[in-house]
C-alpha cells in the first residue's frame, strides 16, 4: 500500500496471519519503504491469529508493506490487512495498492 497524503503521523496497522497445518511456523512484519518497522509476529498452530500495531509517522510516497513467510515446504496465510487512523485529513487519502 502506498500512502498519498502529505503527513500520517500514527496509524495502526494490522492483519490476520494463519499457519500451515502441517507444521512450521509463520512469520509476518510490517516494512516502510522496505525497511522493517513492526514487531516480526510468529504463529506456530493452524488458525487465524490477529495482530495489531500503532506505526508512524508516514509521508506522501511512503509504502507500508506486510512481508510473510514460512519454513520452506510449509505455507501461511494473510487476510484482513487493514489501516486505522483518525487525522483530520484536509485532503482526499488516497492509498494505492501496490501488489503485483
Amino acid at each position: 500500500i502506498k500512502v498519498n497524503v502529505d503527513f500520517l503521523p500514527n496509524i495502526k496497522i494490522g492483519f490476520d496471519l494463519y499457519n500451515s497445518p502441517n507444521g512450521g511456523i509463520a512469520y509476518a512484519r510490517i516494512y516502510k519503504n522496505g525497511t522493517p518497522i513492526g514487531t516480526e509476529r510468529s504463529q506456530s498452530v493452524a488458525a487465524w491469529q490477529t495482530y495489531e500495531q500503532n506505526l508512524g509517522p508516514f509521508v506522501k510516497g511512503d509504502l507500508i508493506q506486510l512481508y510473510v513467510r514460512q519454513n520452506v515446504g510449509y505455507q501461511a496465510a494473510v487476510r484482513n490487512f487493514r489501516l486505522y487512523y483518525s487525522e483530520n485529513l484536509w485532503q482526499e487519502a488516497d492509498f494505492t495498492n501496490q501488489d503485483p
